[in-house]
């Protein structure tokens, strides 16, 4: 069994943890209502950490959230600041429209890959 330093099986909880260096967070289960407003307001609340990304993913058809939420922030400290106090608020926003039911490290790393990707993601190349 592998344990994190808190002693949680990584196998049962592979996210209780950032990796070295990771910069960048994923919320799941986001409330529908969730809008980039919203979500940078509630980051703005629980650290004074600065970040350069942040998206939250919605339906083209009506705008809706689709459940995710991402932001990338400028330095790892920064990063794991926002992940323990987001851990620890989840609970107390779940009957709130900031509610998530879940925080990890994201897959893209850093504002140059977030970028990257949500560009490549929506060809934004076509321009709009």
């Amino acid at each position: 069994m592998l344990v994190n330093m808190d002693g949680v099986d990584v196998a049962e909880d592979g996210d209780s943890f950032l990796e070295e260096g990771a910069t960048a967070l994923i919320m799941k289960g986001c409330s529908k209502q969730l809008t980039a407003e919203k979500f940078h307001s509630l980051i703005k609340r629980i650290t004074t950490a600065g970040f350069n990304f942040l998206y939250v993913p919605s339906r083209a058809n009506d705008a809706a959230a689709i459940g995710l939420a991402f932001v990338n922030f400028e330095d790892p400290a920064g990063a794991q600041d926002a992940f323990a106090r987001l851990k620890a608020i989840q609970p107390l926003l779940l009957k709130t429209d900031m509610k998530f039911r879940h925080v990890s490290q994201a897959k893209a790393q850093g504002l140059e890959s977030n970028l990257a990707h949500w560009a490549a993601r929506y060809d934004i190349s076509k321009g709009f």
